[in-house]
């Protein structure tokens, strides 16, 4: 009956054309909405994710609940010196003003490592400040703003407190995708210099630490855990940098991905209209192969042996559709991906 099977489908392409379309339309429209939603959500962890990418550890207070933890320097001095910690670097973050009139430029300012494989921007030209009368600057705001390396900024106006620095620039830095900074200036300086424009009583926006080669990470966070605990700061969130980049985007997002449920809402009314097209092209078939089958049934094939060829005719003809749905939509989503 396989051969049989076969044979139908071989012969009576023609008559499979409307399942086949229905079946690579439907799988098509799902693995899309599939594609998009996986595509989507590894953008927006890698771009979220770009701030802790040379970290292992992150440590930060929960800044999202009703009263969050404040990181300072007594925070910093207790896990920089665990075994298994190679260095550490407690994130200032200050928001800046520079330029004047209707030129005048909003920037944000962050603090720089002094343990610089932590720094997670890439250097395109010049070194990273070592000394307070310095600062890097990203490359799309010196070209938009014609500056350079050795370009004076006059930075003003914290946005907690009145505090003014003259710094040099000494190095332009790649943009970060991040959301949160993506499209605006974004400066770096060293920790006394970003901790003027930062709100002390906020503390530090994250403390990232890098462990030294064969240290377990598992291991090293117990026991920071143990310390923050000892110390009276078991409030204190420690994670790794991929689980901190989860619990960012799920801020952002609430855990609800709103446009994937009305993406597959629709894939779900095309699987809906493909289940119905199949069904009632099915039955058209079997109809029309009446004397067909009852000859089959003349000369000694059983009745489930008939319904298992035709069971068999619609399963090659959904798999090949099927596959050929899924294709059709990775090269769709591929293309869309590499025009734009």
């Amino acid at each position: 009956m396989l051969q049989v099977a076969l044979a139908q489908v071989r012969l009576n392409a023609r008559r499979f054309i409307a399942v086949s379309l229905a079946v690579l339309i439907a799988v098509g429209f799902l693995t899309a909405t599939l594609i998009i939603n996986s595509s989507s959500k590894a953008s927006l962890t890698q771009s979220v994710g770009e701030g802790y990418r040379n970290a292992d550890l992150v440590l930060n207070g929960n800044l999202y609940r009703a009263d969050p933890v404040v990181l300072d320097e007594d925070t910093t001095a207790v896990v920089s010196d665990l075994p298994g910690v190679e260095g550490s670097y407690a994130v200032h973050q200050g928001y800046v003003s520079f330029g004047t009139g209707r030129d005048t430029v909003f920037g944000q300012l962050d603090s720089i490592p002094e343990y610089t494989p932590l720094f997670p921007g890439e250097v395109i030209e010049g070194s990273l400040p070592v000394s307070d009368s310095e600062v890097a600057l990203d490359s799309d705001t010196a070209k938009r703003q014609n500056l350079s390396i050795g370009s004076v900024l006059d930075l003003t106006g914290g946005s907690f407190e009145d505090a003014d620095a003259q710094l040099t620039i000494t190095a332009l830095v790649a943009p970060s995708s991040n959301p949160t900074s993506m499209g605006t200036p974004q400066l770096y300086a060293t920790g006394a210099t970003a901790a003027l424009f930062a709100n002390a009583e906020d503390g530090f926006d994250s403390i990232q630490l890098a462990l030294a080669d064969g240290a377990n990470a598992e291991n090293v966070r117990a026991a920071v855990e143990q310390e923050l605990a000892a110390a009276g700061m078991g409030e204190v969130v420690v994670r790794t940098s991929s689980e901190q980049t989860d619990a960012v985007v799920a801020s952002f997002t609430n855990g609800d991905d709103v446009l994937t449920i009305v993406l597959l809402a629709f894939a779900a009314v095309a699987v809906l209209v493909c289940a119905l097209v199949v069904s009632n092209t099915f039955s058209v078939l079997v109809a029309q192969r009446t004397r067909e089958l009852a000859l089959l049934r003349c000369i000694g094939a059983e009745r489930s042996q008939i319904r298992r060829s035709v069971i068999m005719e619609a399963l090659i003809v959904g798999t090949v559709a099927s596959v050929a749905g899924v294709l059709a939509a990775v090269a769709l989503v591929g293309g869309i991906i590499a025009y734009l």
